[in-house]
């Protein structure tokens, strides 16, 4: 009965160290958040320009042209919208963008000729 009442005290005792690990741990932890801040959103410097000078419509009221920049890339978003939530639509870089625009002569010229 006594053996069983030390191995009791013993089993308490490595309790105890365990539990006072996971609050040093946690400490330890929440002290490292204070010290180093999160990393924050790199602000765009494009977010000081108003979104609907580099948005145009066409023709319809739910389908356009936005220019956006996301992490350091320039994109030409082609979109359809309903209720102001992107529907389908292309998003192109700026190389890709370059690439249309010298073929709009040569498409156009097909178009003629269908």
């Amino acid at each position: 009965m006594e053996e069983l009442e030390q191995r009791r005290e013993e089993l308490k005792k490595q309790l105890a160290l365990v539990e006072e690990e996971i609050k040093q741990k946690k400490r330890k932890r929440s002290n490292n958040d204070l010290e180093s801040p999160k990393k924050k959103r790199k602000i765009d410097k494009s977010d000081d320009v108003d979104p609907a000078s580099r948005t145009w419509k066409l023709g319809t009221r739910n389908k356009e042209v936005r220019l956006n920049e996301f992490k350091g890339n320039k994109y030409v978003h082609i979109r359809e919208y309903k209720n102001d939530k992107p529907m389908k639509g292309i998003a192109l870089t700026i190389d890709q963008w370059k690439l249309l625009v010298q073929s709009v002569e040569e498409v156009q010229e097909q178009l003629e000729n269908l």
